[in-house]
């Protein structure tokens, strides 16, 4: 029978190596994943604000062109009163 001769428990076996490299692997693509994850979520925030701000431009576009067929009409319906008023002599 051999004997077996003392060895140092403190270092890892050849298997352990390959163990470590996994779970190496696999917290580096979790941070990769994280990483990729936060910056997706930057660019929607992004394109977010972007479509609000889209958003609100063209509301205040649409007003203003709003306001201006409104005083188009306003100022037509005066022009008609004040023709048909000096059509009818009510204007001296």
């Amino acid at each position: 029978m051999q004997s077996q001769l003392p060895c140092s428990s403190a270092g890892a076996g050849s298997g352990e190596f390959h163990v470590y490299r996994h779970l190496r692997r696999r917290e580096y693509q979790r941070q990769d994943f994280m990483d990729a994850m936060a910056e997706k979520q930057r660019l929607d925030e992004e394109f977010q604000k972007k479509l609000e701000r889209n958003k609100m431009i063209a509301e205040e576009q649409t007003a203003k062109r709003r306001r201006k067929r409104c005083m188009l009409w306003i100022n037509a319906i005066i022009l008609c009163l004040h023709l048909s008023a000096e059509k009818s002599g009510c204007g001296n």
